[in-house]
């Protein structure tokens, strides 16, 4: 692993590149690429240390070890080409040396022996009995023949040496390893054993090279060096061109509706996973593709996309606290119409968000968790804040405040706060049922486990006048079921009161409130009974709670459901809770606004 902390490498006046904070991790390989004299080769030196940052640390994983490809092809002249591979494994060669020293004394001591011993522990360690062998296979393998491995380095040709030195950077595998255009004056077989070998090395590897095929065998990362800044992408150089052409020209073309985009997107990764499996080399490639993983968000932002991070990952959830006892920490919320893909590394997008945004209010109100946050906003919080604006409106005085579990808990704490009321839980709920109670498709399944999941504290509701939120009212079925059963237990008084605003129209974005007509609500139900046939309903009337029509439609809501007073929230007082502006919140279902 190497860690590459706040680096920057500066000639004079010119900054070859500025706060780079990268991390190369085991079992990957990175492609550096860019310009001519953007700085790749500079970057290498940086990371080995021949180069000294203006700026910041680059660190190796805890006793790692880094190999580089040489350049110099003349510095071993006067060694034979075995030895000159060994040198490649510079602890081991050290350890073979000492050895040699000690054992050649003539007056050999006490001491002597007791060295030679941790010598002889450390050489077997490294595997150093096998480390010509070793070598040798590394040299054939490279298309250095048997005949040479003990011929001087200084008698070989150019193309010879080359080889060479590529086989003492592999030599001893290495932790990290760098190579600076390693298939230079390379034949093919060479260039495909190469690939081969590095698409199943375990460790670390950064290479540069002008060598696009090559790139493409090995890559699992690619890190692009542009205008003084280093970017790392998951992919290797195909998918990093092929994707950066698509985004540019779908940010191109804003005009283009976000599930055409997304279906171009989808076309791309099919495409592209299609010709890694016909590969002849595909290792490299494979592993790439395991790290790949493409999100988006709907066009509007109706529902959330939360990203999470931690230590050599991130991961991407509907809800924000799905990730947080496993380590993540939240990052950020995908935008309206967003296509990003996330791998270990990071968070690349490939479609950039819209402007207009329409996330579903309810969220806050009913379905979301009541531990998640949606666009840095609380749902507790929110849930809170709207029971305490209910309270402030309200007249009634009952003994208690309870709330419908789970999404009326938070509500009726709010509403309990602000009024004085005591706060009580005359429900309990019963956890191994559904979740939601919306989730079966068959009505009188869901009434039934409406029924279930509720289980009475009759000591608490006895003789009680108590006020109930609830997250909404739809159909009015469980609440009016809900209700008798309170009458039943021996309650005195039931004052409802709904954490948002009637329901006047069934969405038709999400399908977690749909119905088959919007005759399912009970609010256009009961306007249907109030409206004449033959006049054309202004569901404006219904919206405004300050008109006849509205406190008409609530009092007969209230007393076909047998509730002893009913009162909604009102619609500016959920989005003033809500905290975000309301061009940006959907509230189709309670106004009909697009």
């Amino acid at each position: 692993m190497i860690t590459v902390s706040n680096v920057s490498v500066q000639f004079g006046k010119r900054v070859l590149f500025n706060d780079v904070n990268l991390k190369f991790t085991s079992g990957n390989c990175y492609g550096i690429i860019g310009a001519n004299g953007a700085g790749k080769s500079t970057f290498l030196r940086t990371i080995y240390g021949d180069l000294d940052p203006t700026t910041g640390t680059i660190a190796l994983g805890p006793g790692e070890r880094l190999s580089v490809l040489s350049q110099d092809h003349f510095k071993w002249d006067a060694y034979t080409v075995m030895d000159t591979v060994m040198m490649g494994h510079t602890v081991l060669w050290d350890i073979m040396k000492q050895r040699e020293v000690l054992y050649a004394k003539e007056d050999f001591t006490d001491e002597d022996g007791l060295k030679v011993s941790e010598l002889e522990e450390k050489f077997a360690e490294l595997d150093g009995w096998n480390a010509e062998s070793d070598a040798a296979m590394l040299l054939s393998g490279l298309g250095i023949k048997e005949d040479k491995h003990y011929t001087l380095m200084g008698e070989l040709s150019g193309k010879e040496k080359v080889r060479v030195m590529l086989a003492q950077a592999l030599y001893g595998n290495p932790d990290n390893l760098l190579l600076d255009e390693p298939t230079n004056d390379l034949d093919m077989e060479t260039v495909t054993w190469l690939e081969e070998y590095l698409s199943n090395f375990e460790h670390t590897v950064l290479v540069v090279s002008h060598d696009r095929h090559f790139l493409d065998s090995v890559c699992t990362h690619t890190v692009d060096i542009d205008y003084g800044k280093i970017n790392m992408f998951a992919g290797n150089y195909s998918f990093w061109y092929e994707s950066s052409q698509l985004a540019l020209r779908q940010q191109q073309n804003q005009k283009a509706k976000a599930e055409e985009k997304k279906k171009e997107l989808e076309e791309f990764i099919r495409r592209f996973s299609a010709n890694v499996a016909k590969s002849k080399q595909t290792t490299s490639r494979k592993k790439m593709l395991e790290k790949l993983n493409v999100e988006a968000r709907d066009k509007m932002g109706r529902t959330p996309v939360a990203v999470g991070k931690k230590e050599g990952a991130y991961c991407v959830s509907f809800e924000s606290f799905a990730y947080l006892n496993l380590g993540y920490q939240a990052v950020r919320e995908l935008g309206p119409g967003e296509i990003a893909v996330v791998t270990p590394e990071g968070v690349r997008t490939l479609v950039q968000p819209g402007k207009d945004m329409k996330i579903c209010t309810f969220l806050w109100v009913y379905y979301g968790y009541p531990s998640s946050s949606y666009e840095g906003i609380s749902v507790e919080k929110m849930r809170y804040q709207c029971g305490a604006k209910l309270a402030e409106r309200d007249h009634v005085k009952p003994d208690i405040v309870a709330g419908v579990p789970d999404s009326g808990t938070a509500h009726a704490v709010g509403y309990a706060n602000r009024s004085g009321i005591p706060f009580s839980r005359p429900f309990i709920k019963y956890t191994p049922t559904w979740p939601r109670s919306f989730m079966p498709t068959i009505q009188t399944q869901r009434n039934l486990i409406a029924k279930m999941k509720l289980i009475p504290v009759h000591d608490l509701i006895q003789d009680q006048s108590l006020l109930l939120i609830d997250d909404s009212i739809v159909r009015g079925t469980q609440l009016r079921e809900t209700t008798e059963f309170l009458y039943q237990s021996g309650a005195k008084e039931v004052h409802i009161r709904p954490a948002c605003p009637p329901l006047l129209f069934g969405c038709k974005y999400l399908n977690f409130s749909r119905s088959s007509s919007e005759m399912d609500l009970i609010t256009r139900r009961v306007i249907k009974e109030m409206e004449q046939e033959d006049r054309q309903i202004d569901l404006k009337n219904y919206v405004d709670p300050d008109t006849p029509e509205y406190e008409e439609m609530v009092g007969r809501i209230g007393r076909q459901l047998n509730f002893t007073t009913l009162q909604f929230q009102r619609l500016d007082d959920m989005i003033e809770s809500v905290g975000i502006g309301r061009d940006k919140l959907c509230t189709y279902c309670w106004d009909g606004a697009q």
